[in-house]
């Protein structure tokens, strides 16, 4: 009797060793698959606007066909947010495909014939919101609000609350924040620098209770002096700081584990310690200005499969980028020499995406041709001959920063690889009139300008 207890035991003890085991791997599969994989972003074929901006990964660089009335091949993702020059921005979509017609005014923007963007800043937006149909109201995407808004305008926001609970939100005015936010559970959410500064310990505590935002883009002074309410966003995707300095917020909370892309744009961060330990980051991307000098601590980014660091030109030694084993998608310093594209090229063979921006030092582009996976590629080296891009027909998408006189090459290459997506690449400098064409709406218009003349600052004349 003993003898088959202790059996018994045993056997007790293994079933339910083995089913807790089970169990474990059965829940780190789940969240395996849970996870989602990295992959490059689409080409796109855009028509209805002279130039276009996606906010995420242009860095003050607009994108333009290669001639007028063609429409431009422009790299997208789903929740990417693009700027048309004419128009209102908008958010894209997976589901809009790969060719979009774009078309709107300075409050609205259409795509494919369907409002998806309004700039609830004149009249005329308002009075299309209050007119629209509920059909109408749930293909709505973004919306841009300013100011305080009372009576029909009131009805008209809980009218659109009820049919598309999670439109994305822009906006810069500290009146609307909380009354818009009380009626919404936006995924999308941009703050823009204003005048009428917001209360920084009012927007933490309005964030900290928004579990369903996936995109956050915001003023850095926003974190001060507390950066930990975003460890209570626990669905959040996406994460744009601008003018950081983690020396009054501290640093990023580590363990974001949703986070999958960072980008930090003319803040102070000065090494890579300040942003945490994010376990499951694909991309980082440095914009603006950037006061990094150096690559120290990379290798705790062990997931990062995109790295954007054009404006880091204190880094000196590029040679840590070895420790990043599944880097897919390299942006180098402005900085970069000749010597060190040679390395990079051999240190990561697997790249599929290149992105080389005023790099002066780089003359010898036929270095290129050593990476067998390369699908996209963004050339402006003012100092190298552009002979060997004829022969890389491998490539699906490819930018080449040029003047405006300079349309014949673009020509020759686009004839020489008929495959290939050719798109022209000019940095935000083009003159006054221009810039009056990037300014769709009022509430809009300081902020747009900031950032185009930032940009043009960093990139000079052309």
């Amino acid at each position: 009797m003993e003898v088959n207890s202790m059996r018994k035991g045993q056997i007790l003890f293994w079933v339910i060793f083995l089913s807790i085991g089970s169990l474990v791997l059965v829940s780190c599969s789940l969240k395996w698959l849970a996870k989602p994989s990295w992959e490059p972003p689409n080409v796109v074929a855009v028509e209805g606007a002279d130039a276009w901006w996606n906010f995420f990964r242009s860095d003050g660089v607009f994108y333009r066909p290669v001639k007028k009335w063609q429409p431009a091949q422009l790299l997208l993702r789903d929740g990417d947010i693009l700027f048309p020059s004419k128009s209102a921005p908008f958010l894209y979509r997976d589901s809009d495909g790969r060719s979009l017609s774009i078309t709107g005014n300075e409050y609205r923007t259409e795509i494919n014939g369907k409002t998806v963007s309004l700039m609830l800043e004149k009249d005329a937006a308002w009075d299309w919101l209050e007119k629209a149909l509920p059909e109408d109201l749930s293909r709505l995407r973004l919306i841009t609000i300013g100011g305080e808004i009372v009576g029909s305008r009131l009805e008209s926001l809980k009218k659109l609350s009820r049919v598309n609970p999670n439109v994305g939100l822009v906006t810069g005015q500290k009146g609307s924040l909380q009354q818009v936010l009380s009626m919404f559970d936006i995924a999308f959410f941009l703050i823009f620098p204003s005048e009428d500064r917001m209360d920084a310990q009012e927007v933490r505590a309005v964030l900290s209770g928004k579990k369903s935002v996936r995109t956050l883009c915001i003023d850095g002074r926003i974190l001060e002096p507390d950066t930990g309410f975003l460890s209570r966003m626990t669905n959040l995707d996406t994460l744009r700081i601008e003018k950081w300095a983690p020396s009054i917020s501290g640093p990023l909370p580590s363990n974001l584990n949703n986070l999958r892309r960072l980008i930090v744009a003319e803040s102070e961060v000065r090494n890579l310690a300040l942003l945490g330990n994010q376990p499951y980051l694909d991309e980082l991307r440095f914009e603006e200005k950037c006061a990094l000098d150096s690559l120290d601590g990379i290798s705790i980014f062990t997931e990062l499969k995109e790295l954007a660091l054009r404006p880091c030109e204190k880094i000196r030694d590029l040679s840590l980028l070895k420790q990043l084993k599944q880097l897919k998608w390299l942006v180098l310093p402005s900085s970069t020499t000749q010597e060190q594209l040679e390395s990079i090229v051999r240190d990561h063979p697997n790249l599929v995406g290149l992105e080389l921006f005023r790099t002066a030092q780089v003359t010898d582009l036929s270095v290129l041709k050593e990476l067998p996976n390369l699908k996209f590629l963004f050339v402006w080296t003012p100092d190298a001959n552009l002979d060997p891009l004829f022969t890389m027909r491998g490539l699906r998408w490819l930018a080449v920063g040029t003047k405006d006189q300079d349309e014949e090459i673009l020509v020759r290459l686009q004839q020489a690889l008929p495959e290939t997506s050719v798109v022209r690449a000019n940095p935000v400098c083009l003159g006054s009139g221009w810039i009056l064409l990037l300014a769709p709406g009022v509430l809009l218009a300081c902020w747009v300008k900031k950032l185009r003349r930032k940009a043009a600052e960093r990139g000079g004349g052309s």
